[in-house]
């Protein structure tokens, strides 16, 4: 169906609250900030594409199922379909369905892609003759429409950020991270492209997830530094990024400051010793995503607050910490020291506190 067409009929799930009470609702409420990030898709993406919605023909009485045309119906039907009576189409069921101006279409699966397409006709008119896939399925009451739901999400399983940067590439920052990894002499062959954590036995050194998230915040800081006080930051970076390969030589060229701030601890693995990625994660922290991630924003930051200058100030913090996992100064944040371990706390509060640590020893 056209998404112009859709507009006239679908029915959302705030239009039907004094229809059905608090048990009865058929879908949970719309996420604002995924229909922004959908509206941009469609509207900046000319290769869009979005998979079926699977839509219910509501009655306008929905205490009553929804009535195919038979005899026994009459006239009181809500849809009707009419076979083709081809030959040889096996199990196919070719045909013309009907429905009445009395039905409405509830997007039992793909309602943030329906909303985001009628909010992003507003700005591109054209989107209005584009067609969607859709299923069609009969109403027959609440409680077999919520059953439908959690039929298709329960078991629905999203690609981690690992898998999804792979395979991204519209993204530039995501190309660009893809082109530090084949650039970063440490990360060449050592980064892992499926997953979003590194096992014990690995001999890969970052996760491209982790990557992905230090290349943006790292070369922010370069499009700002590079574009002075001046422009809208969404608008700087998007310059900066447009030339990919200058955007690659100069993130590239941060991630080889900070390896080399441990250049004697990678030594042997960027001599092709096995297990000692491994074997550094064991006794270490800074080869842990945790410190990645932390280790890039404070050098974004310095980037920012010292321009080219930033190099001295953060080798400097850096040479002055003890990295090792059972250094006190780390107990409680960066890692939670029990009798038998030293686990890693890889969470935002514990990457944001090592960063600010960094930063502020570089200042003093």
């Amino acid at each position: 169906m056209r998404w112009g067409e859709l507009d006239h009929v679908l029915v959302f799930p705030d239009e039907l609250e004094e229809e059905l009470d608090q048990n009865e609702q058929m879908q949970r409420g719309l996420t604002k900030k995924r229909l922004g990030d959908l509206v941009r898709y469609l509207t900046e993406a000319e290769d869009h594409f979005f998979s079926a919605l699977t839509l219910i023909i509501l009655p306008r009485d929905i205490a009553r199922p929804a009535l195919e045309a038979d005899e026994e119906v009459g006239e009181d039907w809500d849809f009707k379909f009419e076979p083709h009576n081809l030959p040889d189409l096996g199990q196919q069921r070719l045909g013309k369905l009907t429905l009445t101006g009395d039905v409405r279409l509830f997007p039992a699966d793909g309602q943030h892609r329906s909303k985001s397409a009628m909010k992003a006709m507003r700005q591109r008119r054209t989107l209005s003759k584009e067609e969607v896939p859709v299923v069609l399925v009969p109403y027959q009451n609440p409680d077999a429409v919520r059953q439908m739901f959690s039929d298709l999400n329960l078991n629905a399983k999203p690609v981690n950020r690992t898998i999804a940067l792979e395979f991204e590439n519209r993204d530039p920052t995501a190309r660009i991270a893809k082109e530090i990894a084949e650039t970063v002499p440490l990360f060449r062959g050592r980064v892992n492209r499926v997953n979003n954590s590194l096992p014990k036995s690995s001999a890969n050194v970052i996760t491209l997830n982790t990557l992905g998230e230090a290349s943006r915040r790292i070369l922010q800081a370069l499009a700002q530094q590079g574009a002075g006080d001046g422009g809208q930051t969404a608008e700087v970076y998007q310059e900066f990024v447009r030339n990919e390969q200058n955007a690659v030589a100069e993130a590239a060229s941060v991630f080889e400051t900070i390896i080399d701030c441990f250049t004697d601890d990678w030594e042997q693995v960027l001599a092709g010793a096995e297990r000692v990625a491994g074997e550094l994660r064991d006794e270490y922290l800074f080869p842990h995503g945790l410190a990645w991630q932390a280790l890039s924003k404070a050098a974004a930051v310095l980037i920012g607050e010292y321009g080219d200058a930033w190099e001295a100030p953060f080798r400097g913090a850096v040479a002055g910490f003890d990295w090792r996992r059972t250094a006190s100064e780390w107990r409680g944040n960066a890692v939670i020291h029990n009798e038998d371990t030293n686990r890693v706390n890889n969470t935002g509060p514990a990457i944001n506190d090592l960063a600010e640590k960094i930063i502020s020893r570089a200042r003093s």
